[in-house]
């Protein structure tokens, strides 16, 4: 009976592991709202079509337990006064971030620890990329409010941008008023390629030409 026993603890547990990815490739559809983003600049819509109002860039995030490089796909790195094209590094293990971020129009380098963020999780569901994805409420401040939609059938504490810091991968995040939403369009499994993603990550930098 004992050996009947540890036998089906044994097959839980490899089927609960079974599926889950722990190095790969998360793509990301960023939309941004330009209305809502620009909702002080009372001019917007005679600059920005109604047609025009969402602008969408794709992002992937390379991942494994030790680290994860989220950058612009090549297509995404045209940098406008509409939008800014940020890399993010994060270093596990060292508990240290890498930001490549616009600033007036300059590119600036800013490295700092890995910020924890405190998330009410909640009994809300979605599917996001052909994954059940629980969701997540970060709140940022008075005004502000972060949802995040994660799965842990990607184990690796991951996500867009710098967010993470949830029993699983983001797959799905969005300001409360809509104006910027990053949602997973594909979750591929994959060897962590370190020297690849850093040339493509290099590669993205290269095509940003701050104003003169």
């Amino acid at each position: 009976m004992k050996t009947i026993w540890i036998l089906t603890i044994n097959i839980l547990i490899a089927y609960v592991g079974y599926g889950q990815i722990s190095n790969g490739v998360i793509t990301y559809e960023r939309t941004i709202n330009l209305y809502k983003k620009f909702a002080n600049f009372t001019e917007i819509k005679t600059y920005v079509k109604e047609e025009e109002k969402y602008r969408k860039d794709v992002y992937e995030l390379h991942f494994n337990d030790t680290m994860s490089i989220f950058f612009p796909t090549v297509e995404s790195t045209v940098h406008t006064w509409t939008s800014s094209c940020n890399t993010v590094t994060s270093y596990f293990n060292r508990q240290w971030m890498e930001s490549m971020l616009f600033y007036n129009s300059d590119l600036v380098l800013v490295a700092d620890s890995l910020q924890s963020k405190t998330w009410k999780i909640t009994d809300k569901w979605r599917k996001i990329a052909d994954y059940d994805c629980r969701q997540a409420v970060y709140q940022v401040d008075d005004t502000i409010r972060i949802y995040a939609w994660f799965t842990t059938a990607v184990i690796p504490h991951v996500g867009p941008e710098s967010y993470r810091d949830l029993p699983g991968a983001i797959l799905g995040l969005a300001n409360e008023d809509g104006s910027i939403t990053y949602f997973a369009t594909k979750v591929e499994s994959k060897p962590f390629d370190y020297i690849n993603a850093r040339q493509r990550f290099r590669f993205g930098e290269m095509t940003y030409a701050p104003k003169s």
